[in-house]
């Protein structure tokens, strides 16, 4: 390979799960534990060329300056393979799946008032309001259309990219640096299936990314002056606006001053408090929505249980990419956390300001969030855990990964991992893209629907038992222009008409409730059944007559 022979050329010496989890929430990302044979035989191809890559992101850091431009030339062409790589893969069906239940409540709330969206939002307690804004002003422009709202969060995780390059080149990353950290967020499973979510993770990489630059960009000046503060105090205002784990990372920031530079301690602790005092008036909101009589905690806070020992693995794991093949998830934690350890325990040992060993800085943003949510979430009554809440991590942790491989000392044992953990994120990415589990097909059971009612039926009733099947059902019927059924939430034993259809979820419903034994028993016939499976629950939709 040419590649190769650059190196050899200017003597480079380089020679060649299974923590399950249960009770999942329809929507979360779900890797998969059992391989298909066609993801299998669509990654193979990919080998070869993810062995290139590897050879090229050494070979970046170790040529003379003779043929260095003509390696940064290859890298280029590799950076504009892999930027059409990464709006690709977010791309690739973008709307197929339709919408699952929070991203209807999304929805739901563009439809509303300012003023009533402001005060729902507050009394759904989950997330602060900014995403619901930006949606609402991002479907003014646009309209309500599956399309066009599946892509803001598309646009906003490519959008991510400018405070990457910014953040790598200010961490003075290497171009191989660099290089295998886009590679890594390119095909990461985890990110992807966030981007093509339409709630606020896409968002909240964006921001954190946005923070995160700032704040190095802070490191790197010996006074804080308002002209750096300033943009860090407004980005970080807006960043728990986002989502209520933007506190973790704002907090993190915090800590890290304090472990590397606390000479600006206290001018960032100001800013701090300025942006506690502008999120005042949100959190007094929430706790005005619960201090009313008779108001219980809302079931959007109460499916969610205390994590384990195997739930913080997974998190782990999830990063890093998991395998379509049992114990690979404890393989894939230690191959991509030894080299961490090490990096982390060198640049101990060595006097370099943060800002030259961008090890400290990194290794400081992925586990702290972590390991506070893990712990608070034992303590509190109600557990704050959510393995998507953690996606602020997520880029932090994969930067540490690159710059950990990169700085191996050994120049075999580094190119040797570097191969072998580019070729695992492309085999788990690549698994990841063939198979659905995580995800309800909603969009192919309304399509099958009206497949199989003619219009000529009249108004069809569409009974479900829960707002997680109706909101996602009555969504994709009005985007597909269909007013032939009308969405009713009723109870099993409650369904009349001579002609209806029903749509339930296995778990939602205990085996003597399942309403087709009561509609048989009551003499209706059941035909048009229709199932499928996201991994953890069942979606089943047929039809009766009576």
């Amino acid at each position: 390979m040419r590649l190769t022979s650059i190196a050899d050329k200017n003597r480079v010496t380089a020679t060649p799960q299974t923590i399950q989890r249960s009770g999942q929430r329809g929507g979360a990302y779900a890797p998969v534990s059992n391989p298909g044979q066609h993801a299998l035989v669509s990654v193979t191809g990919l080998v070869a060329a993810l062995r290139t890559f590897a050879y090229t992101v050494v070979a970046t850091s170790r040529v003379s300056s003779i043929d260095r431009k003509r390696v940064r030339y290859s890298v280029l062409a590799i950076w504009a393979t892999l930027l059409m790589l990464y709006v690709l893969l977010r791309s690739w069906r973008l709307t197929s799946y339709g919408l699952w239940e929070d991203e209807a409540f999304s929805v739901r709330a563009v439809h509303l008032t300012w003023s009533h969206l402001l005060s729902s939002i507050a009394t759904d307690a989950v997330h602060p309001p900014f995403f619901y804004l930006l949606l609402k002003l991002w479907a003014a422009t646009g309209g309500a259309t599956l399309l066009w709202l599946k892509l803001l969060p598309l646009v906003l995780s490519v959008g991510a990219l400018l405070p990457f390059w910014l953040l790598c080149r200010d961490l003075n990353l290497s171009l191989a640096e660099t290089t295998l950290a886009l590679w890594l967020l390119t095909v990461n499973g985890y990110l992807i299936h966030y981007s093509q979510e339409l709630r606020m993770y896409s968002l909240l990489v964006c921001i954190s990314l946005w923070s995160l630059w700032l704040f190095v960009r802070l490191l790197n000046v010996e006074r804080a002056s308002f002209r750096v503060l300033m943009p860090l105090f407004m980005v970080n205002v807006l960043l728990v606006y986002t989502h209520y784990f933007g506190w973790l990372f704002v907090g993190t920031e915090w800590l890290c001053l304090l472990l590397w530079r606390p000479r600006l301690l206290v001018a960032f602790s100001v800013s701090l408090m300025a942006v506690a005092c502008l999120f005042a008036p949100w959190a007094y909101a929430v706790v005005s929505a619960y201090s009313l009589p008779g108001h219980v905690l809302p079931p959007s806070l109460q499916w969610i249980s205390k994590p384990g020992w195997a739930e913080l693995l997974w998190v782990l794991a999830t990063l890093n990419g998991t395998l379509p093949w049992r114990h690979t998830t404890a393989l894939g934690i230690i191959l991509f956390g030894v080299p961490i350890v090490l990096a982390f325990y060198r640049s101990l040992q060595r006097q370099q300001s943060p800002c030259e060993q961008p090890v400290k800085i990194l290794s400081v943003f992925p586990f702290p969030p972590i390991v506070v949510a893990f712990v608070a979430s034992q303590l509190m009554t109600h557990s704050m855990w959510g393995e998507r809440y953690l996606i602020i991590v997520a880029i932090p942790y994969l930067l540490l990964v690159s710059v950990s491989l990169s700085r191996v000392r050994r120049a075999s044992v580094r190119l040797a991992l570097i191969v072998v953990v580019v070729t695992w994120t492309g085999l788990a990415g690549a698994a990841g893209l063939h198979l659905s589990h995580g995800r309800t097909p909603w969009k192919s059971a309304v399509q099958h629907l009206i497949q199989q009612e003619a219009p000529s039926s009249g108004r069809v009733m569409l009974y479900t038992f829960e707002i997680w099947a109706a909101g996602p059902l009555e969504f994709l019927l009005k985007d597909l222009e269909n007013r032939q059924f009308e969405v009713v939430i009723s109870r099993p034993d409650v369904m009349d008409g001579d002609l209806f259809w029903v749509a339930f979820r296995d778990p939602a419903l205990r085996v003597q409730d399942d309403p087709r034994a009561g509609l048989k028993q009551r003499g209706c016939r059941i035909d048009s059944e229709w199932s499928t499976h996201d991994g953890a629950q069942q979606l089943v939709l047929f039809r009766a007559s009576c």
